[in-house]
């Protein structure tokens, strides 16, 4: 699906008010977004992570395909944690 069409608004207006309280507060508790400058052109790179235990993999899976976007990855070594980006 390509960027802003009718479709894609539609498909995002769709989705039920306590999923998008529960990603609110995903984010607020184990999430960022990050800004990044990708050239002296001035254009950026604008990204949110959300990293949760491997756990919790199937709840990334869900969102990843509610949303149609986004990376998952992990578990790091660094700990049992998956992100989504």
């Amino acid at each position: 699906m390509s960027p802003n069409t009718p479709e894609l608004e539609a498909r995002y207006l769709a989705i039920p008010y306590s999923t998008v309280a529960m990603l609110v507060g995903l984010i607020d508790g184990d999430g960022m977004f990050d800004i990044n400058r990708v050239n002296n052109a001035g254009n950026i790179k604008v990204g949110m992570k959300l990293a949760l235990h491997e756990r919790d993999l199937p709840l990334l899976q869900q969102l990843q395909s509610l949303f149609g976007i986004g990376t998952i990855t992990g578990p790091h070594l660094t700990g049992k944690t998956m992100t989504v980006k």
